[in-house]
């Protein structure tokens, strides 16, 4: 399993952004099923949505992408359990957003072996396996 990252998502979306060619080739892996299922959190979806929607200063593009992901990989939705591990990993890890918190409270708890994105802090956590 892996866990899409927003900065990744936003980058593939995003012709213009500099790690554009870096998310097509991972999304190009992700679609071969080189690693198994891919998952979007609810919260990572948010942080899209709404990141794309202030750059291109149209929802419409926001919503279109928003059914690509949708259809694609699905979301997955946080439950008390998954926000109650994030809220620890937030605590002991400052520099990592709360919506990255649940990404590797995420992986923990679900057995997601990988995590595509492109924030150099996931690097830092021990025993993550980084895709970017």
């Amino acid at each position: 399993m892996i866990l899409l990252d927003s900065n990744m998502l936003i980058a593939y979306a995003d012709e213009d952004d500099e790690c554009h060619k870096q998310a097509v080739a991972i999304v190009t892996a992700v679609e071969s099923g080189k690693y198994g299922k891919a998952v979007v959190l609810d919260l990572v979806f948010s942080e899209v949505m709404t990141v794309l929607a202030l750059k291109a200063k149209n929802k419409p593009v926001a919503l279109k992408f928003a059914e690509i992901i949708k259809a694609a990989y699905g979301i997955a939705f946080s439950d008390e359990t998954l926000f109650l591990r994030a809220l620890e990993i937030f605590k002991e890890r400052p520099r990592l957003s709360f919506a990255d918190s649940a990404l590797f409270a995420y992986a923990g708890l679900h057995g997601a072996e990988h995590i595509a994105s492109f924030d150099r802090e996931f690097k830092k956590v021990p025993g993550a396996k980084i895709v970017c």
